[in-house]
């Protein structure tokens, strides 16, 4: 814990006091002075409340001398029932809060609003004071920044519950690299300022849902070992979850973000991930991400580009029913089990170039009404299909080149438009379903030599051998846990079994037969 705060003559430690049964009658002096008028004294029964509870904590034995009764379990239960008084202080509502609130909405556009707001902001400056101070108090209560070397550091307050549901903030909230073991819940908050998380570890599922964010938030470098719930939140400016781990479950589903969403380089290990029917007004990075677990995006809008490149998935991952406005980019992502893209909606340049389909791929569906679409140098283990997809009329070239389709390509009534679409270099299983047929021009931009695409070819008998030896290694009877995304993960619920080495071998293998080794 850090050194002790400097406190205001009015509240001051009580020193020889600080022992004993005068801690009931001190509570109750310091809970009066809450309800003061005078922002100072409300300010010395917070700091008295703190200095309470930090006493039941570090000398429960000298109280349960005392008692005729002893309870092992008071020192603890005291100093609870302090954080949720002071918790319940946070939550309060306190006049002029709903105008500052009303107002930070148009501040940034309205200067009457901003100046407005700033003379607000001057008149809550106290009681802002007052409660940013218990704030930080209980930051370095749990802070983490105090660990020596690279373990994890827990302070004398990390192990307790705090509620701040409902609370309004107008004030920055500053909790950077917290170690919570205890429980902690930030539902239907309101954060008019500044809201930072980042760095923070926190061992149970913690509950953000319903927040609404007017300034930054911060939550990257985190690890939430429990979870995390943050549906239906508003992220006004900022919203920053870079390199954050997910233990359990990550649900992020009916989210607006109206600033850009940083997701980049997360991991995920619980049972899912989950962000469909969100809005991405600005751009949504989610590059270098792993999903031990199904990842939804179902139902998303992305009015930003969405950057998605080098995603692994070990699970099954939806992107069924998206709309991008702007360039889409999933290039060089790994999904073990199905990927589902049908239903989707590409405004602008389109990117799956060099991903890697070991489950079943749905393309079907979807429409591409602008700018390149690249498919190029990917591969497809199991059955793909891009049926009932229609190009737009602005649609530049649709490219295919270089990959490999080893188990049924289903192209059935494509309105190609006047997309130029090309498949050299590409490979296909002769054996399996390979369907290409046109809707809405007379005649397809894709010219066939045979049964298969111009420059593509059929995959001989000898290598039609090795594609079943690779499959039976992909689909071992006993499963072996890919290294990637997470070691530690549990995979029993795949619904596709793959070892890495035989995704591996197999990958190797097919880009040796596209070209691209």
């Amino acid at each position: 814990m850090r050194p002790a705060a400097q406190y205001p003559e009015s509240a001051q430690p009580s020193g020889t006091q600080s022992v004993g049964v005068g801690r009931g009658q001190r509570r109750i002096v310091a809970t009066g002075q809450l309800s003061s008028v005078d922002a100072d004294t409300r300010l010395a029964g917070v700091l008295a409340l703190i200095e309470l509870a930090d006493e039941w904590l570090a000398s429960p034995a000298a109280d349960q001398i005392t008692s005729k009764h002893p309870n092992p379990n008071q020192p603890v239960q005291e100093a609870q029932a302090i954080i949720h008084e002071l918790c319940a202080y946070i939550r309060s509502p306190f006049p002029l809060v709903s105008e500052y609130r009303r107002l930070a909405g148009s501040a940034h556009t309205d200067p009457q609003a901003h100046l407005k707001m700033q003379q607000i902001r001057d008149e809550l400056s106290p009681e802002a004071r007052v409660r940013e101070r218990i704030l930080a108090e209980v930051s370095a209560r749990v802070s983490r920044l105090g660990a020596v070397g690279d373990g994890p550091a827990s302070g004398p307050w990390s192990w307790l519950v705090f509620d701040f549901s409902g609370a309004v903030f107008f004030y920055p909230v500053l909790l950077k690299a917290s170690y919570c073991t205890g429980e902690m819940a930030f539902r239907d908050c309101i954060f008019l300022e500044e809201a930072c998380f980042s760095h923070a570890f926190f061992a149970q599922c913690t509950d953000f849902s319903g927040a609404a964010y007017y300034g930054d938030a911060s939550f990257g470098f985190s690890s939430f070992k429990g979870g995390a719930r943050f549906d239906r939140c508003t992220f006004g400016a900022l919203a920053e979850f870079t390199d954050t781990y997910y233990g359990g479950d990550a649900s992020f589903r009916e989210c607006t973000y109206k600033g850009l969403a940083l997701y980049d380089e997360s991991t995920y290990c619980g049972t899912v991930a989950d962000f469909s029917n969100s809005v991405y007004c600005a751009g949504a990075e989610f590059g270098g991400a792993g999903y031990d677990c199904p990842a939804i995006f179902s139902g998303s809008v992305f009015e930003g580009a969405a950057y998605f490149r080098f995603g692994r998935y070990a699970d099954t991952v939806r992107h069924d029913g998206c709309s991008y406005a702007a360039a889409a980019d999933f290039s060089y992502s790994v999904c073990w089990a199905d990927a589902d893209f049908s239903g989707s909606a590409f405004a602008q340049g389109t990117s799956f170039t060099g991903c890697e389909y070991y489950g079943a791929a749905h393309f079907s569906g979807c429409s591409f009404t602008g700018g390149t679409v690249n498919y190029s140098g990917s591969i497809y283990a199991a059955e793909v299909s891009f049926s009932n997809s229609t190009c737009g009329e602005s649609t530049g070239s649709v490219m295919f080149d270089a990959s490999g389709f080893f188990d049924g390509a289903l192209f059935t009534s494509v309105g190609w438009g006047n997309a130029s679409v090309s498949f050299t270099g590409c490979v296909f299983n002769p054996s399996s379903r390979n369907v290409f047929t046109n809707r809405g021009a007379a005649q397809s931009p894709v010219r066939f030599s045979g049964k298969l695409p111009l420059g593509a070819r059929a995959l001989a008998f000898d290598e039609l051998d090795e594609l079943q030896e690779h499959r039976q290694a992909l689909h071992p009877t006993a499963f072996v846990a890919p290294a990637s995304p997470s070691p530690a993960a549990e995979y029993a619920h795949l619904p596709h079994q793959v070892s890495e080495e035989a995704v591996e071998e197999f990958a190797r293998w097919a880009r040796e037969l596209i070209g691209e080794d």
